[in-house]
């Protein structure tokens, strides 16, 4: 079960110390006459006249100020992250978009493999009607990410991921042969691996930028 509070407990250790004293408050007045029998020194005098109803009270208004103070923290911190992750991932969103169009062309490819694979009478066909579109496609993405790697901009991890799916997309744009072809597919898979490593390194550096920008996670 998750804590209401947040998962950060310290930073409620004010609220958690009130409250503390109070209960410390209560047990004190409750029984702490019992404790004292028969002494008559001032703290046993204070303690036997201690106003533990009043002060109780008063424990409790404080504790309830310093909830207010510490969830309004809270606030002001969760809205400041969230502005944090909205820069970063605006940032990164030509990553994202990339690594989008990349599936996409994947699952284009598998979706036509599969057709030839279930009319073989109709493999020129789809080959034919398919494969301006997919090669005009590949070429675009390719011009795209050659223009991404060259921006001075990028971060180098994700430079390195950018470099190797470029050079696995120009290969796949030289395939000519047909789409059952066992080379071209091994490209494809090559594709589909890298691009989840790429997917992989976009999330770590994410984590990374906010972790320098939100220094208090």
């Amino acid at each position: 079960m998750k804590w209401p509070i947040g998962d950060d407990l310290k930073i409620w250790w004010p609220v958690v110390s009130v409250l503390l004293a109070a209960v410390f408050v209560i047990v004190s007045g409750i029984w702490g006459a019992d404790f004292v029998v028969g002494n008559a020194d001032a703290f046993s005098n204070a303690v036997r006249s201690l106003q533990w109803e009043t002060m109780t009270a008063g424990l409790f208004g404080l504790a309830g100020g310093c909830l207010v103070l510490v969830a309004t923290r809270q606030q002001i911190q969760h809205v400041k992250r969230h502005a944090i992750e909205q820069v970063v991932d605006q940032e990164l969103s030509p990553y994202f978009q990339i690594e989008a169009d990349i599936r996409y062309l994947l699952e284009d490819f598998k979706n036509i493999v599969d057709a030839t694979q279930t009319w073989q009478e109709t493999v020129d066909y789809d080959w034919n009607l398919y494969g301006s579109k997919r090669v005009s496609f590949i070429i675009i993405l390719n011009k795209r990410m050659y223009k991404m790697f060259h921006d001075e901009s990028m971060p180098l991890v994700i430079r390195k991921e950018i470099e190797l799916l470029r050079m696995l997309i120009i290969s796949l744009q030289d395939k000519k042969n047909n789409l059952l072809d066992i080379a071209e597919n091994e490209i494809v898979s090559e594709i589909l691996l890298a691009v989840g490593d790429f997917h992989e390194v976009i999330l770590k550096h994410r984590q990374r930028l906010i972790r320098v920008r939100f220094p208090e996670l």
